[in-house]
């Protein structure tokens, strides 16, 4: 053969499927490599990374446990946080090198969604260009440039990996090809609860493209359901141990509780969702990290939404025989949001770009074959400009969304910019700020957050460490007491605010925490011994009362056995208050002895001081 017939002779179809895959991949790559350059944000990388000491200890054997017995911000994915901790081993907290492995794992999805794409249906550019979609497309720059959202890659690497492996069990139903679709399924369900889904997804892909059930009525569609779904009974069983280990750890807290977003608001909630998923999949502006849960949309704005969604559904059912790719790709879409729809409401977001990572390759799939489909008369020199035209005005819109992932200030700014109400946003920026010592801006932007939603404990914390920082100790302890009530603060929480109040010199506000932290714990000894002081020495003579000195004073001494001087000095205050003197000065000799025991001889002089007191049948006196 001549070097000219050599060079005119075409590719195989598997180089051009190599190199289309690997086109795909690079172009993720290329787009998304300026993140190397970001910094970790202080949106939940803290709690998954940067604030996580037992993750930044590498690969431990303790850290392996708990990946697998613990859950990571509310959270159980033991492979997810494996990953993080094998990162932090490699790299420590190098951002960039934790921004990289993202990108990778985002490149290689591209590539292996056209190679699952190609193997289900033999169509190669409308692979090619659901494919470059995901690669490209702005709405999954959240799901890559988000070191925390790591779980969104290895999520759909597994998902796609379990698909693969299903289509070669269905050309080849062996018990080895079983064991292996079982096996890398299980491996999913250790990345990301959403994968709880794609036994669902499998049964869409029985229908089309692996036309194992056949479309009709559904008296005719029902027969055919029974095998596929025996066949899949052990992955919905897997799917099925994964909600019950998510609904556990996110109950821990993450939760919504009914009465504070009611049924009928997570309803209306969900199909306005649907529709916003759509209206960014086609019109990706105005994105952001964090958009607002309104708690109840308007009413117009429901009842739109409602028919779009159903709408949209009864034209994929009518169209089941003839374009059953449709009716695949949005139950698809459907079916994979569930989870995080908000009907089970988890954290205070409406809608969340990374959300539809994985949903939206059904609206790919059914746009990318409808448009092949119609498209078929038209010159592929046509057809390929308009896609072009396409994927350059993704990635053009993508490259200035990543642009803001630089770092929490550019992020929440952008957030802020583009949302209203977004108190989370306000919170956010603040932290940055303030790590900055850009106090006053960080003030500005925590009271804003305060006017939008006053009852957020973590702006309240802020709040409350911004005050003390600057001396403010009443302002501190107002927002530290509004945080406690919004949680319902532990004991040793309540006796720290407390101490902030009598930093402050709100000594009413000091016993009322003191009480409220021995509500929750009667045998927490430091309150006791502070509350029992002030009933029995304070000047004010409201704040007196003998009789509850002495019960708590004496339970605080029976608690540290007898030997502690502290709790003993403040028996013998509640004993002078209520008139036994005798005792008093009975029991403050025990507690002198006590110092000199235990080496405390600071304590001895003003022990000595109040045995005179006593002695002289006079009670004392804080400031005496």
């Amino acid at each position: 053969m001549t070097e000219a017939a050599a060079q005119q002779r075409p590719l195989s179809d598997r180089a051009v499927h190599g190199w289309i895959a690997f086109a795909l991949a690079l172009a993720a790559l290329l787009l998304y490599l300026p993140a190397r350059g970001f910094d970790f944000v202080n949106h939940d990388d803290p709690g998954y990374i940067t604030a996580h000491d037992l993750v930044q200890q590498g690969l431990t054997w303790e850290g392996v446990k708990f990946a697998f017995t613990g859950t990571h911000l509310l959270n159980w994915h033991p492979l997810t946080t494996l990953s993080h901790m094998a990162m932090c081993e490699w790299f420590g907290l190098n951002a960039g090198a934790h921004h990289l492995l993202n990108i990778l794992i985002h490149a290689l999805n591209a590539a292996l969604l056209f190679h699952v794409l190609f193997r289900l249906t033999k169509a190669r550019w409308p692979a090619a260009m659901a494919a470059a979609l995901l690669a490209l497309h702005p709405l999954h720059v959240e799901s890559v440039a988000w070191i925390s959202e790591r779980k969104d890659g290895l999520c759909l690497m597994f998902w796609l990996l379990t698909v693969l492996a299903h289509v070669r069990w269905v050309e080849n139903r062996t018990p080895a090809r079983y064991a292996a679709l079982l096996g890398v399924f299980a491996i999913g369900t250790l990345t990301k609860p959403m994968i709880v889904t794609l036994p669902c997804a499998l049964l869409l892909l029985d229908f089309w493209p692996l036309n194992r059930i056949e479309a009709g009525s559904i008296r005719e569609i029902v027969p055919q359901l029974k095998k596929p779904l025996l066949e899949k009974l052990p992955l919905f069983a897997l799917a099925g141990f994964l909600a019950v280990m998510t609904v556990h750890a996110q109950k821990q807290g993450a939760v919504v509780e009914l009465e504070r977003l009611p049924l009928d608001f997570r309803i209306g909630n969900a199909l306005v969702a649907y529709s916003l998923y759509l209206g960014k999949l086609f019109w990706p502006a105005n994105l952001a990290v964090f958009y607002p849960h309104p708690g109840q949309w308007p009413a117009w704005g429901v009842a739109g939404a409602a028919v779009i969604f159903f709408g949209v559904s009864a034209l994929a059912i009518r169209t089941l025989r003839t374009r059953p790719h449709i009716a695949v790709g949005w139950f698809w879409f459907v079916g994979t949001l569930v989870p995080v729809i908000g009907i089970l409401q988890v954290g205070d977001q409406a809608i969340a770009d990374r959300y539809a990572y994985i949903p939206l390759i059904g609206i790919y799939a059914a746009l990318c074959w409808e448009a092949a489909e119609r498209l078929k008369q038209i010159p592929a020199r046509v057809s390929g400009g308009v896609a072009g035209v396409i994927l350059l005005a993704c990635a053009l819109t993508s490259a200035r969304q990543i642009r803001h992932w630089q770092d929490s200030e550019t992020l929440f700014r952008r957030a802020l910019a583009v949302t209203e109400g977004n108190d989370i946003a306000h919170n956010n920026l603040a932290v940055f700020l303030a790590s900055k010592a850009r106090l006053a801006e960080a003030e500005e932007h925590l009271l804003r957050a305060y006017e939008i939603n006053p009852h957020n404990p973590e702006m309240l914390a802020n709040l409350a460490k911004l005050a003390s920082a600057s001396g403010n100790h009443a302002g501190a302890a107002r927002y530290e007491a509004e945080r406690l009530e919004e949680i319902g603060g532990s004991a040793e929480e309540y006796l720290a605010l407390a101490q902030t109040f009598a930093r402050a010199g709100d000594i009413e506000r000091v016993a009322a925490s003191l009480e409220a932290a021995l509500n929750r714990n009667l045998e927490l000894v430091p309150a006791l011994n502070a509350l029992a002081g002030i009933r029995a020495s304070h000047p004010d003579a409201a704040l007196r009362n003998g009789a509850t000195a002495l019960r708590l004073a004496q339970r605080a001494v029976d608690l540290t056995g007898g030997a502690d001087p502290v709790p003993l000095d403040t028996l013998a205050m509640a004993q002078a208050e209520t008139g036994d003197f005798v005792g008093a000065a009975a029991t403050i000799e025990k507690a002198i002895v006590s110092a000199q025991a235990a080496g405390r001889g600071q304590l001895i002089a003003p022990l000595r001081r109040r045995l005179e007191l006593y002695r002289n049948n006079r009670p004392f006196r804080r400031g005496q």
